[in-house]
């Protein structure tokens, strides 16, 4: 979940901006002021609530969200300069589940089936900086083709 886009603001939005935000979405989104929503709605409308309340808990404490927009940075930053591979293009060795890739630093890639199977996607090379991005797909569970996309 996106802090910024919880509030509906720009990332990054100057602290008043954050702070108004929140302020109009809670009251808003208030489980007091959904008496008259249906069950389903007013379900909806307090998980919207909850996402409201944690983006402020992080983005309305100036060390926090410093280590949270630290964070954002870096995670875009490392997908932007990530090159796609396709998980077919990687060496398999069954004997430690594990798929390999050569980074041009002449060390290489390597990431496990169970890794695959929680949805990593972004995979740091072992000696440098260099990252890539596997593209792979679910089939119902074989790592081969695991759940992922090329976010």
């Amino acid at each position: 979940m996106d802090h910024y886009s919880a509030l509906e603001v720009p990332a990054p939005a100057p602290h008043e901006e954050v702070r108004k935000a929140y302020h109009r979405l809670s009251l808003l989104l208030h489980p007091d002021k959904q008496a008259s929503a249906t069950p389903a709605a007013a379900s909806a409308t307090a998980a919207r609530f909850q996402r409201v309340q944690a983006a402020w808990e992080v983005l309305g404490d100036a060390a926090r969200r410093a280590e949270y927009d630290a964070v954002r940075q870096t995670s875009a930053v490392r997908s932007a300069n990530a090159a796609d591979v396709d998980l077919d293009d990687c060496e398999f060795e069954e004997a430690t589940a594990t798929y390999f890739y050569p980074c041009r630093c002449g060390e290489r890639y390597e990431v496990g089936e169970e890794e695959l199977e929680v949805g990593v996607d972004t995979v740091q090379c072992v000696n440098c900086s260099l990252s890539i991005r596997l593209l792979y797909t679910d089939d119902g569970g074989d790592a081969d083709a695991a759940d992922g996309d090329a976010s």
